[in-house]
């Protein structure tokens, strides 16, 4: 990580990334209502975009929920 070209990015330096999963597409809006329907997870703060959309506007422990 980081870079030797600019003074914010100083030092370079070795990280490790702990094992994640990640899907093939976003969740999208009808995955995010389904969880919500179970009560795993909480509305988003605001609805945009069909049922196929993404889902957007919700943060870090509702995405964390969801997964």
């Amino acid at each position: 990580m980081g870079a030797d070209d600019w003074p914010d990015t100083k030092p370079r330096h070795s990280v490790t990334v702990r094992t994640f999963q990640l899907a093939k597409t976003e969740a999208t809006n009808k995955q995010y209502r389904a969880c919500v329907e179970t009560g795993a997870c909480t509305p988003p703060n605001s609805h945009m975009g069909g049922d196929d959309q993404p889902v957007v506007n919700i943060d870090w422990n509702q995405a964390k929920a969801f997964s």
